[in-house]
């Protein structure tokens, strides 16, 4: 992975992020955990 940067909050709906990322389906799925 390049340059990935992830800012969260657990509790909230609330996301920032910002990430370089060659597969987008990879991605969801981390996001989905």
């Amino acid at each position: 992975m390049d340059n990935f940067n992830v800012y969260r909050f657990e509790r909230g709906s609330v996301a920032e992020r910002w990430e370089y990322v060659a597969d987008q389906h990879a991605h969801d799925a981390f996001w989905r955990r």
